[in-house]
């Protein structure tokens, strides 16, 4: 599940859930581990690529402010 707010408004801007078959390798970028210093010194972590999600991939709750209309299929 993804939120984008305005926090002047307090307002949702936008709210939508991916499937988790949209999940494949190609949308996961993987990060530089941790510094030898750090707490979690050699961790791994990743960014997920929103843009690589096709638009059929995104099911909006919330678009643009504005409750999403319920998909008739």
């Amino acid at each position: 599940m993804l939120l984008n707010y305005d926090l002047k408004q307090l307002v949702v801007t936008n709210l939508f859930v991916v499937p988790k078959h949209f999940f494949v390798r190609e949308i996961i970028q993987e990060r530089k581990p941790l510094a030898p210093t750090a707490r979690r010194a050699g961790w791994i972590g990743c960014n997920i690529l929103l843009g690589q999600i096709p638009e059929s991939g995104k099911i909006f709750l919330v678009l643009l402010s504005q409750k999403a209309a319920a998909d008739p299929n």
